[in-house]
Order: structure tokens, then C-alpha cells, then sequence
């Protein structure tokens, strides 16, 4: 659990519940769900197709996707305590 908290996993599942109605809510669980394939997919791939099967760039990348994710967090995500959806 304290893995899985620390990672955007959390933030996918909770954030959009929070700030979009029940109703318009499938797109953003599609989007997730295709980004949770795609991270869980590729890296097989890429890997195996590596010279060496050298791992090091693939995750390079995924560490830059999410250092830019956070800094995008931080700086344009709202905080939706108390909120309603209106």
C-alpha cells in the first residue's frame, strides 16, 4: 500500500471522481485504463528490442513522464476539498 500511495495511480483513480460528474466520468476511467495498458505493455517490448535488452533509457523516460506530470500537478491541479461539483 505504501508503494501504490506513493505513485499517480492514486491521483488517476481519485481526481476525476472528484472535480467531474458521476455522468461524464467514463472518459477519463478509458484514459486511464489505456494509459495503465500501454505503461504495462511496452516495456516488454521496447526491452526486449534493445540492444543488450538494456532497460536504462525505457525507464529514463517514465521517470521524465512523471517528473513532468508532478510539476504539472503541482502548479495547475486544483484542490477539490470541500467543492462541489458546480
Amino acid at each position: 500500500m505504501m508503494l501504490y500511495g506513493a505513485t499517480f495511480l492514486p491521483i488517476s483513480w481519485s481526481y476525476p471522481s472528484e472535480i467531474i460528474p458521476a455522468e461524464q466520468s467514463v472518459y477519463p476511467n478509458v484514459v486511464y485504463w489505456l494509459s495503465l495498458w500501454f505503461v504495462v505493455s511496452v516495456p516488454p517490448i521496447v526491452v526486449g528490442a534493445m540492444p543488450d535488452h538494456n532497460a536504462y533509457p525505457l525507464f529514463f523516460s517514465f521517470g521524465l513522464y512523471g517528473a513532468v506530470g508532478f510539476i504539472y500537478l503541482y502548479l495547475k491541479m486544483v484542490e477539490s476539498k470541500g467543492r462541489t461539483y458546480e
